[in-house]
């Protein structure tokens, strides 16, 4: 599915759709190409970052016991 969907951008961005311009066409765009790059890869790091930290924390839980002030750390099984 999501690589149909990524064939689907594609060709809409090298159909003629991918000429419109969002502004007047005598404005000079805010970003360079190379900051929209910059961008994008920032913003798929950051949200690769957030889901193996998610995915980690699911994978241990927090025990504090009531006799003691350490905390446990438990590894739970990965299918869980």
């Amino acid at each position: 599915m999501c690589r149909l969907f990524f064939l689907f951008l594609v060709i809409l961005c090298l159909g003629k759709l991918g000429d419109i311009r969002l502004g007047n066409e005598d404005e000079k765009p805010e970003f360079s190409f190379f900051s929209w790059l910059c961008m994008l890869f920032s913003a798929g790091m950051g949200n690769s970052s957030n889901r193996l930290s998610t995915r980690l924390s699911r994978n241990c839980e927090m025990e504090f016991p009531s006799t003691s002030r350490a905390v446990t750390i438990v590894r739970r099984p990965a299918g869980n």
